[in-house]
């Protein structure tokens, strides 16, 4: 996957500005790598009811990206060596639920799911049924709904073509008051439309936070931010 995903990045830029190529080829093997349910439960062991895809949307959408692989790794990896009982929230689980989905069958934690569209909420819990998973999903606008403040770990594969007033700056301003002490924000994203020094400018703003690191890859342009409550 990582050599395909490289090769796709290099051929892009290779004929970007070129009427040759195989760009359409490209994009056609890019779909289908991201709209297909086999892959996803090859990759996350979680199922996907392909009729949800056919209501929310009458084209054929990403039901995952890049940084969703990247999250899973890093969210898998911190989970399994700390020895304890994890409070986790993920923030705009979308239609699906994977990650959310993924975490809750694969550990023993407690894992709340939000979303701010009340679709995407009732697609996630339709989803559960399927993978006869139990979470807690409900709708939420950032942490407006949230009851509890005390999150080993939070996270969201953020929607990073928007601007960043609509919905990173109040995050990171509010993240600290619903994380334990020690307790981590993660953030996944493409790194061309949003960098990580952004991120870390705004948290720099916060003195609760701690910019703790950037992990970044050389096979794709998807980035981790991780933030740590002081």
């Amino acid at each position: 996957m990582k050599f395909l995903i490289k090769k796709i990045y290099e051929s892009y830029d290779k004929n970007h500005h070129s009427k040759k190529g195989n760009k359409a080829l490209l994009v056609k093997l890019h779909t289908f790598i991201f709209t297909s349910s086999l892959i996803i439960r090859i990759i996350f062991g979680v199922k996907i009811d392909d009729s949800l895809h056919k209501r929310n949307s009458p084209h054929k959408p990403h039901k995952y990206d890049i940084t969703t692989i990247l999250l899973k790794k890093y969210l898998k990896n911190i989970i399994k060596k700390n020895n304890k009982k994890f409070k986790v929230l993920e923030i705009g689980t979308g239609y699906y639920g994977i990650l959310s989905i993924y975490l809750k069958k694969k550990f023993d934690i407690d894992i709340f799911a939000t979303d701010l569209e009340r679709d995407k909420v009732v697609s996630t819990k339709l989803n559960l049924n399927l993978n006869n998973v139990l979470l807690e999903v409900f709708e939420s606008n950032l942490f407006q709904n949230i009851k509890y403040s005390d999150f080993d770990l939070i996270f969201w594969n953020l929607p990073y073509y928007r601007n960043i007033e609509d919905y990173l700056v109040e995050l990171i301003k509010q993240s600290d008051q619903y994380l334990k002490h020690g307790g981590k924000l993660v953030l996944g994203y493409n790194s061309y439309p949003l960098n990580p020094e952004t991120i870390s400018g705004l948290v720099e703003k916060n003195v609760k936070l701690l910019y703790e690191n950037t992990i970044s890859y050389s096979w794709n342009r998807h980035a981790i931010s991780v933030i740590k409550k002081n």
